[in-house]
């Protein structure tokens, strides 16, 4: 995968819109390019842009639908393109999101276009399944392909053994083994606490044995022969109390009927004489309601009369009222009308008497166009002459320019000629500084010097750390033989701790036992609740006989607090067993500490042995490599060594100050002979054309001047002689000017169209004050017809209303009648009423007659059977004994069949838990023994293994970069069982010495870094080729030299066609470096990119 192109906009502080082409051979031709700036300015933002183009999302901030943190402060929108090439295709991936006009977060926008322009994906959940598919990466692992964990590895390098687990966990992502280890761990601990409690549970379960079965059946057979005979005594007794109490209740029925019927029968004789008088009330209302019929019929007759005279009135009112309003209206307008008149005939006499004394305009009517048309062509000409002025004026201002351009030039000609003699000056000058800087000889001959100091300057940092190392090992000797005291002393004192827990772990499991039994005694005694409440101290136990009840009322066990009791010493046992188990743990681990620290002495023993055998070799070298016979002993100390590498150092640093000058004068020379001469004849060149060119513009200015000023003066004596002419007509009608003249014969055109006007408007006033009074004559002879009719009607009307005075007054017809047959209706209902609560008491009788016949017959049969000897009391007594001793078998009974159905009911638990154990213990051993394998508490068993498998396989990777870069190191892991991940390099340059990664250098540890970081690219990336990568800081440490080294090693990726961008604030690079993006900060939280190469 390489990124092409990157165009994005309003990405944090980067504000505007940016784009970056990574195909211009700026960057392509190095292979690596810095991207430079202040710490703040945004220089990953660059990174931000390429994850959000591709995921949506970025490394460093989450993006959620209410708040994007990505987008610059102040904006309404953002947007990342992002353009790849792949497995020989080309995409272009984009992510888009922007503010509504109420700052509300629209939705995100994405897409991925193929290199037809075709959309192959605009979702976003298409969208990132495609392009995991297109890159074979999710966001994940493209982070830690892109973004080289160079600085992470460094770290790594650093840290301590217990810490190097987890730092190389999360650089690779691999955190899931620690996860599953403790999974197993915490999996395997639950499955024995179900495996435990089963077991308890199984172990409270009691049944009877074949013998106490037996027996209780027997004892059931006794019980149910008993309660068949109790049996037939209760049905007997209670067959003769049901005869007494029969004969009793037919008595009781007998006289409760005789005592309604002497009551009922004087409400039938009180009934009958009420219907009488209501049929006779009915009669009478009938009648009077039959006589006033025609009475009624008349009324309304007279009252349909006198609404009909009322309708006809109507309307003759209404159309009186319209009259009278209407002739007050006429009247009023024709008034109006005649003022309106007058008023129009006066101002017509005033407009006609203002015509006759201004007559000379009628004249003006035919002579204003021609008069309009001089004034413009006047105007015209006037116009011309202003643009005259104007275009002489701008012609007087380019020739002024022309001239000032034209003094300029001569200034830079003669800036240039003496620019140019001082750059040929200063060559002669750094030529002759050069050669005397030289001293006769050539560059190279000082470069190999100073790689012959250079290279002792290294036997001498490497005998220097071995001396160093030497120290240090003596150190831990020291501290590993006091290591194994206190390892001794420690394992003793945990040997006696564990042996007293075991013996504690003994006794409380016994308690545990103790506990269980009680708690199934008491859930036994708890069961039988119904049966203990009727145990009584003295009096046998039906179950078991006893005389003496320890758990009747007030004696029952309390279950709770032994369960509680129970818990209490389970967590004690299990706290037990887990301190136990980590004594156990303990003891291994300082055993195997003790063992490793043994070894690890035994290895410091033989370092400091090969240290010594090193340094008698180096000293060797050094001898044999001395050019001036002097002569270097074994046993000098570090303070001896250290002067001698500073003189060498300094004698070093004097060689490469005289290369880099001596670069400097031929980067001076070159840069002088090729670049500035050259360029400064050029423009020395430019500037005498340019000069020549502005003097013949300013000769043809002049030629222009001279003939639009002739052409001028011409226009302005026309312009004198037809303002003269026009100004003789304008006087003749006594006009100041054009708009005055104007202004007049509108006076004059207005003048005449009023008098038309108002001669127009008196005549149509005069119809229409003709045609009002003729109206208004017509409605006041129509009026009075209407009165008239009106006055007939009302007449007749009277005469109808005192007629039906006399017939029935003010009352209404409808109400009369309405009253008589409601009356009538009333009683009507009144008689069903009383005629049927006649008939309901009527049959009352007749059915309590019936009853009681009845009911002698039957009290005469029931009489005719035997009566029993005992009375009812004595019968109630009797039963109420019978069924005591009943329930008492039947409870008895009950408690043989509850205690059998528990025994079924335990029997088949017990199956059930034996079972569940079974399976238990089958799940639990296969926890334990995958708990065995990888299962810890922390984590650590299962994490260290797999990490050492990465380990391995992350050093061949790193080794296959490694060699790419220098092929003077080989990375191997340490045979250091205590520590799996100490590193080691051998060094092919000192005869295949294996070193350990502290005594490597700054700029050795980076390479070796850096190797890692490529080499962890190369795994996260699977078989897709990643050729687009960036690397984050860590450059700050390394000096001048290892800087040279780092870069050059980066720089040698390009033969793979990799492009490396390296983040970095160090202004330093810039020089290091020919190609880079600087961040520039613009203010306010706000930065800038600008690309040199």
């Amino acid at each position: 995968m390489k990124i092409l192109k990157l165009r994005f906009k309003n990405i944090n502080s980067l504000a505007g819109e940016h784009e970056i082409d990574f195909t211009n051979p700026i960057f392509t031709n190095t292979g690596i390019f810095a991207i430079t700036g202040k710490t703040g300015t945004g220089k990953t933002s660059l990174l931000d842009a390429v994850t959000l183009a591709l995921y949506g999302k970025t490394p460093r901030v989450s993006i959620s639908q209410s708040e994007n943190p990505v987008m610059t402060r102040g904006e309404f929108d953002c947007f990342s393109e992002l353009t790849i090439e792949t497995g020989g295709n080309i995409y272009t991936a984009s992510w888009q999101q922007k503010l509504s006009k109420t700052g509300i977060l629209q939705p995100v926008n994405r897409r991925i276009i193929d290199d037809k322009g075709e959309i192959i994906a605009e979702k976003i959940k298409e969208c990132d399944k495609k392009i995991e598919e297109i890159l074979g990466l999710n966001f994940e692992q493209f982070t830690k392909v892109i973004m080289l964990a160079q600085g992470n590895f460094a770290a790594f390098l650093q840290a301590d053994k217990n810490e190097k687990g987890k730092l190389l966990e999360q650089i690779t992502g691999t955190e899931i083994y620690g996860i599953i280890s403790e999974k197993v761990f915490e999996r395997t601990k639950q499955e024995k606490e179900k495996l435990e409690k089963i077991t308890i549970e199984l172990e409270a379960i009691k049944t009877f044995t074949d013998e106490e079965i037996r027996g209780l059946n027997q004892r059931l057979s006794e019980l149910d022969n008993k309660k068949n005979e109790v049996s037939i005594a209760i049905q007997n007794a209670e067959q003769a109390h049901k005869w007494l109490t029969d004969l009793y209740a037919l008595q009781h029925q007998l006289n409760e009927n005789r005592e309604a019927l002497e009551q009922l029968e004087p409400n039938a004789i009180s009934a009958k004489a009420r219907l009488k008088e209501i049929s006779s009330d009915l009669e009478k209302a009938i009648g009077e309601l039959r006589n006033n019929e025609p009475i009624f019929k008349e009324v309304r007759e007279i009252d349909a009369r006198v609404a009909e005279k009322e309708k006809s009135i109507q309307p003759l009112n209404i159309s009186i009222a319209e009259l009278t309003n209407d002739i007050a209206i006429d009247k009023r307008k024709i008034q109006d009308l005649q003022k309106e008149l007058n008023t129009a005939q006066i101002q017509w006499e005033e407009k006609r008497k203002w015509a006759e004394e201004n007559k000379i305009y009628e004249e003006l009517l035919s002579q204003y166009t021609a008069i309009e048309q001089e004034y413009f062509s006047l105007q015209k000409r006037y116009e011309q002459i202003s643009n005259l002025n104007q275009e002489i004026i701008v012609l007087q201002k380019q020739l002024d320019a022309e001239n000032q351009k034209h003094e300029a030039a001569l200034n830079d000609l003669n800036t240039k000629e003496t620019l140019l003699k001082a750059k040929e000056d200063n060559l002669k000058d750094i030529l002759m500084q050069l050669q005397k800087l030289l001293n006769g000889k050539q560059i190279t001959e000082y470069q190999k010097e100073k790689d012959k100091a250079m290279e002792l300057r290294s036997h001498f940092i490497r005998l220097i750390e071995l001396e160093e190392s030497n120290s240090a090992v003596i150190t831990d000797i020291q501290n590993y033989s006091d290591t194994l005291q206190q390892l001794d002393t420690q394992i003793q004192e945990i040997s006696s701790a564990l042996e007293n827990r075991l013996e504690i772990l003994q006794l409380t499991n016994e308690t545990i036992k103790q506990l269980n039994d009680y708690i199934q005694l008491a859930r036994t005694v708890q069961s039988l609740d119904e049966h203990r409440i009727q145990l009584k101290d003295g009096e046998p136990c039906p179950l078991c006989g006893s005389t003496e009840h320890p758990f009747a009322q007030g004696n029952v066990p309390r279950i709770a607090d032994k369960e509680k009791e129970l818990i209490k010493v389970k967590k004690q046992f299990d706290e037990l067993n887990f301190e136990i188990q980590t004594l156990i743990e303990k003891k291994a681990s300082l055993s195997t500490q003790k063992e490793n620290t043994q070894k690890n002495r035994k290895k410091a023993e033989e370092i400091l042995e090969n240290n010594q055998k090193k340094k008698k070799e180096i000293f060797v070298t050094i001898n044999d490599f001395h050019v001036d016979g002097i002569t270097y002993e074994k046993n000098q100390d570090i303070p001896t060594l250290r002067l001698i590498l500073h003189q060498q150092e300094i004698e070093t640093e004097k060689l490469k100050q005289l290369i880099e000058t001596a670069h400097q004068f031929n980067e001076s020379i070159t840069r002088l002979r090729e670049k500035e001469i050259p360029a400064l004849q050029s423009e020395k060149t430019k500037a005498e054309a340019l000069r020549n060119e502005i003097e013949k513009a300013i000769n043809v200015a002049n030629q222009t001047l001279s003939v639009k000023k002739e052409f001028r003066d011409d226009l302005l004596n026309q312009f004198a002689s037809q303002q003269n002419i026009l100004n003789e007509k304008l006087n003749r009608y006594g006009a100041a000017n054009i708009t005055h003249l104007k202004s007049s014969l509108d006076v004059w055109k207005e003048n005449s169209q009023v008098l038309e006007i108002l001669s127009q408007r008196i005549e149509n006033l005069q119809h229409e004050i003709q045609l009002k009074t003729q109206k208004l004559g017509t409605n006041i002879k129509t009026l009075s017809e209407k009165q008239n009719e009106r006055g007939k009607l009302e007449q007749i009307k009277r005469e109808l209303q005192a007629k039906r005075i006399e017939l029935m007054g003010e009352k209404s017809v409808d109400d009369e009648e309405n009253r008589l047959k409601t009356e009538i209706s009333r009683l009507e209902n009144l008689k069903e009423e009383t005629q049927a609560r006649t008939i309901e008491i009527q049959t009352q009788l007749e059915k309590l007659n019936a009853v009681i016949s009845e009911k002698e017959k039957e009290y005469q049969q029931l009489r005719q059977n035997k009566i029993p000897d005992n009375s009812l009391e004595n019968l109630e007594t009797e039963l109420k004994q019978l069924k005591s001793k009943s329930e008492a078998i039947l409870q008895e009974m009950g408690a043989i069949k509850t205690k059998l159905l528990i025994n079924d009911e335990n029997l088949r638990m017990l199956s059930q838990k034996a079972n569940e154990k079974l399976k238990q213990e089958q799940i639990f051993n296969q926890w334990s023994a995958l708990n065995e394998l990888i299962g810890s508490k922390d984590g650590k068993k299962y994490r260290n293994f797999a990490q050492s498998l990465t380990f391995e396989y992350l050093i061949d990777r790193a080794n296959i970069q490694l060699h790419k870069i220098s092929d003077r190191y080989v990375l191997k892991r340490a045979d250091n069982i205590e520590d799996p991940f100490e590193l080691e390099v051998i060094d092919k340059y000192q005869n295949g010495e294996t070193r350990t990664i502290q005594n490597l250098s700054g700029g050795e540890k980076f390479i070796v870094s850096l190797s890692f970081a490529l080499g962890l690219a190369n795994m996260a990336s699977k078989n897709i080729r990643i050729d687009s990568m960036f690397i984050d800081e860590g450059f700050g440490t390394l000096d001048s030299d290892y800087l040279d080294i780092a870069l050059t090693a980066l720089s040698n990726l390009q033969s793979e066609g990799k492009i490396i961008g390296v983040i970095s604030h160090l202004a330093e690079l810039k020089e290091r470096i020919p190609t880079h993006i600087e961040i520039i900060s613009t203010g306010q939280g706000r930065s800038t990119i600008k690309i040199a190469g």
